[in-house]
């Protein structure tokens, strides 16, 4: 998914380079950054300032060159980009959103305090504006645990939103097996990571009204 984000941004022309690194698997960090002339600027692909953001700032700490931004999960549009797949769910199903119920599906992990932070943010925004009839949140690596929360639905419909960069075993596989349990029929709307809005989003969190300079998308 960096991959296709990456030459979507590159097609642009918007800046002199633009290359992708991987956490964990090829290209690493380390390899997309040798040989770069500096400025450099990192927009790391993930959805919460959590466990892996701390790993990714001690992996970039001795580099003076690079400038890490916010992980993408904190860009405000993210909340629209995921209000609008979930009513487009809901079209797809002839369900009207004020009779569904919203589930924002994230990873959490009890490592790190702030593992939920994005998902929760985005429930809260997305039930002020009292589309859905209502809006819930669940998680694959903590409570509120995916199966228990879609088990425990009721009244009417369900449509849900994964809040994952790209459709690997979390994005899919694992929240299709954890809305299994719900008693209600359920729409799932995929990973937003894969949304074409994402790449307005990261280029956004780079800030582009800089003059074209270097660019590390960190999946």
């Amino acid at each position: 998914m960096a991959a296709r984000h990456g030459a979507a941004i590159e097609a642009l022309g918007g800046f002199r380079e633009v290359r992708v690194a991987c956490l964990k698997g090829e290209p690493t960090l380390e390899r997309a950054l040798d040989g770069v002339r500096a400025p450099v600027h990192a927009v790391p692909l993930l959805l919460a300032d959590g466990f892996i953001m701390d790993l990714l700032r001690r992996r970039l700490e001795d580099r003076p060159e690079v400038t890490l931004h916010p992980p993408l999960g904190q860009h405000p549009g993210l909340i629209g980009l995921a209000r609008r797949k979930a009513l487009e769910a809901c079209a797809g199903k002839g369900w009207g959103p004020g009779e569904a119920t919203l589930l924002l599906v994230g990873h959490g992990t009890p490592r790190h305090p702030r593992s939920t932070a994005t998902t929760e943010a985005a429930a809260a925004a997305i039930a002020a504006g009292a589309l859905f009839k209502s809006v819930r949140t669940a998680y694959l690596d903590q409570g509120s645990y995916l199966a228990e929360v879609a088990g425990g639905l009721r009244d009417g419909p369900c449509v849900a939103v994964g809040l994952f960069m790209d459709e690997g075993p979390h994005g899919r596989d694992d929240v299709l097996e954890g809305l299994q349990a719900a008693p209600v029929p359920v729409a799932y709307a995929g990973p937003i990571g894969g949304d074409g809005a994402v790449v307005k989003l990261i280029l956004a969190q780079a800030g582009t009204s800089a003059q074209p300079r270097e660019r590390v998308d960190a999946e």
